[in-house]
């Protein structure tokens, strides 16, 4: 009887694993598959936009993406966010340092809950800058 008893505690308990493993998946939310630039990149010139890719669709509402210069804590103005199903973008600003910069990031899935994180990386030259740009020498008459 007691083996009984014991295979009984055993299927119950392997039940109780198949339906709460069998139920994760419905829990997922997006996150974030991929970004450009990527986590930690350093790059030589600004990119022209930042871009995020998620791993399921994100809602066209309630998006939001901040860049700040991390150095001295100054956020950057962006333009409107762009949405095509798991891709969110926005344009680079047309004025910008060079440095490290952390882009965060904060979009509803498409099941309604709100995803956010943040990525760093390193711009090497500041926009409108031109790589090997001689200064300005003042000639003498």
């Amino acid at each position: 009887m007691r083996t009984h008893i014991r295979r009984g505690w055993i299927a119950g308990i392997l039940a109780s694993l198949i339906l709460l493993v069998g139920v994760a998946p419905a829990g997922a939310h997006a996150e974030l598959d991929s970004s450009d630039p990527v986590d930690g990149a350093t790059l030589a010139s600004a990119p022209s936009a930042l871009t995020f890719t998620f791993g399921e669709d994100v809602l066209e509402q309630g998006n939001a993406v901040t860049l700040t210069v991390v150095d001295s804590g100054t956020r950057l103005e962006l333009g409107p966010l762009g949405v095509d199903g798991a891709v969110v973008s926005v344009d680079w600003p047309a004025a910008s340092p060079a440095g490290a910069f952390r882009a965060a990031y904060r979009v509803v899935s498409a099941d309604g809950h709100p995803i956010d994180g943040s990525i760093t990386f390193t711009v090497e030259q500041a926009v409108g800058e031109a790589a090997g740009t001689p200064s300005a020498v003042a000639e003498t008459p």
